[in-house]
């Protein structure tokens, strides 16, 4: 039998609280880090992630966490060799206009996701994509139980 991927979605907050973990010890990131090692340890896990996100993600290391722009210059780069990026197109925005209930940005990240396929989506907002059909949201701590090789 074939060895199926498993395509990942990863929200731009699960993406900060790694940063936060690696970068600065905050306890706050501690399950998020933890859930990227493991999922970038599944050969099978493909891992995807919003442009969108990527400019989340260096938008609140600067204002939030006080990053420098040698350590935002870092995770970007690191971001991008690590992850595979999804661009945003007024398709997507078309999409995710379809589907907005609630979190304009939310149904932006949702169509992505499911422009690549993606089964899951990993974030620590649940609660904000558990209206959206055909993906199964997980929370960085529950990673474990769900997907497995």
């Amino acid at each position: 039998m074939k060895n199926l991927t498993t395509h990942v979605f990863l929200d731009a907050n699960v993406l900060i609280n790694d940063a936060l973990f690696r970068q600065r010890q905050e306890k706050r990131g501690a399950v998020s880090a933890t859930a990227v090692r493991y999922l970038r340890a599944r050969p099978r896990a493909r891992l995807y992630v919003a442009a969108l996100s990527v400019v989340q993600v260096a938008a609140t290391l600067d204002k939030r966490a006080k990053f420098t722009a040698a350590e935002i210059d870092a995770e970007v780069k690191r971001i991008l060799a690590q992850y595979h990026i999804i661009d945003l197109t007024e398709k997507d925005l078309q999409t995710a206009l379809a589907v907005a209930g609630g979190d304009w940005e939310d149904a932006v990240q949702y169509a992505l996701s499911q422009k690549m396929r993606c089964f899951y989506i990993v974030t620590e907002n649940a609660k904000d994509f558990r209206s959206f059909a055909n993906v199964s949201v997980v929370l960085p701590g529950r990673i474990r139980l769900v997907l497995v090789d």
